[in-house]
């Protein structure tokens, strides 16, 4: 098979891993890695160093390099990720913080007080305030761990800091401004109110999915021949938007059950106006190109990983499941395991109809992430849906994502050729 010479990369900063992922402009995926994301303690609770993340990443990128074989630099690279996480940085760019994870708690009796206030329920907010919200993180930090806000030239998300770094420029992506609380993606402008309250640093520019952010100036990537002066980064974004993204560029009309650590359910509607506020639902933009995403988040992880772990029969029933053999009981009827795979199924069936509600066309599901690698929990899914899920073999679909966006944005024309699979309900 010959070396391709034009190479995009995309980059996924997941919550609980890293994915690389190496795509040739004839649609071959030629590399992909996946290694644990690195945490460290704070003493509080798991936080993300910046600089071991950023290492890590381009240890994999040159191992890739090297284990494709690759001829040429990267042409171009985009990195997606987590959405709120982010670190304090310094006048170099450099982080002065740890990066508190989405999933702490810290902040949750503070952002519940603060939800209550007037200020918070302001109409353009596109996520309600909680825990997980950047602008939590921030009056949290402010309270408990002032330094180094006080010191920081500036922000960064935890998502955009490698290119960042590599670029020598700051700034965030459009999807992940939505994702702090104080961003009218309406508008597209910071909520001030909102930003003085949460006791925010200065922040970046904001740059939409797709923009080109500069060129790869990292010693470390351009010695190892990784990069090259022509090698172009791109502002990436959300994670589970930059998944739903691979897909509609394939099914323009894709109704996205990103189903990992949160479920999201993502539909796009057209114009710049968002839905009136809801409380299944947060807003943003796309990653690429015009309308409003509409994104329901449940913690399905909260349902589904305990059921992994256990110890009992319902524990060893999932587990069954997951390995292919079907759901225990009949409909309606039982066991325990059934039941609870049922009420998940039911409470993404009530966000769909809502979907539908906002003017978000009725397209095909698409079920994407680790909990969507079950034939049998699809069918259990599909069959409370009451119509087919779709599902594509990429199992790094963020990753991927982020690499057809690389490929799009630096001027290429990445193929549509995901491989789909139909799961039906059962009769």
């Amino acid at each position: 098979m010959t070396v391709p010479d034009i190479v995009w990369c995309g980059i996924d900063l997941g919550s609980s891993n890293v994915k690389i992922l190496f795509l040739a402009e004839d649609g071959r995926v030629v590399w992909r890695d996946s290694q644990p994301t690195p945490r460290v303690s704070d003493g509080i609770g798991p936080c993300a160093d910046a600089d071991i993340l950023l290492d890590l990443v381009e240890k994999m990128m040159m191992r890739g390099h090297h284990g494709a074989a690759l001829a040429q630099p990267l042409a171009a690279i985009a990195v997606g990720g987590t959405g709120e996480d982010g670190v304090p940085i310094d006048a170099e760019g450099r982080a002065l913080d740890l990066a508190i994870p989405w999933f702490d708690r810290r902040a949750d009796a503070l952002a519940r007080a603060r939800a209550a206030e007037r200020l918070w329920r302001d109409p353009r907010m596109p996520v309600t305030l909680d825990y997980s919200r950047t602008a939590a993180k921030w009056a949290w930090s402010r309270d408990h761990r002032p330094a180094p806000l006080a010191a920081a030239a500036g922000w960064l998300a935890l998502t955009d800091y490698p290119a960042a770094r590599w670029s020598g420029r700051p700034f965030m992506s459009e999807s992940l401004a939505a994702r702090t609380a104080c961003y009218d993606i309406g508008a597209r402008a910071w909520i001030e109110p909102l930003l003085e309250a949460s006791g925010a640093p200065p922040l970046p520019p904001v740059l939409s999915g797709g923009t080109i952010v500069g060129a790869v100036q990292s010693a470390r990537l351009l010695t190892a021949g990784v990069t090259d002066g022509d090698t172009v980064i791109v502002a990436g974004g959300h994670d589970h938007p930059l998944a739903a993204f691979a897909i509609r560029r394939q099914i323009p009309d894709a109704i996205i059950d990103s189903m990992g650590t949160a479920e999201l359910l993502y539909g796009e509607v057209t114009g710049d106006r968002p839905p009136p506020a809801h409380p299944y639902f947060a807003f943003s933009r796309p990653i690429f190109g015009p309308g409003i995403a509409c994104l329901g988040v449940m913690e399905l992880s909260a349902v589904l990983r305990p059921l992994m772990e256990a110890e009992d029969e319902t524990g060893t029933g999932f587990r069954d499941v997951m390995a292919g053999a079907p759901v225990p009981g009949r409909p309606g009827e039982g066991p325990l395991l059934r039941k609870l795979l049922e009420n998940s199924a039911a409470m993404t069936r009530d966000r769909l109809r809502a979907l539908y509600e906002m003017g978000v066309p009725r397209g095909a599901i698409f079920a994407a992430g680790g909990w969507a690698q079950s034939r049998s929990l699809l069918a259990l899914r599909a069959s409370v849906l009451g119509c087919p899920i779709h599902t594509v073999r990429e199992t790094e679909l963020s990753a991927y994502g982020a690499a057809v966006l690389a490929g799009v944005a630096s001027g290429g024309s990445p193929p549509c050729d995901l491989i789909v699979e139909t799961v039906e309900p059962y009769p």
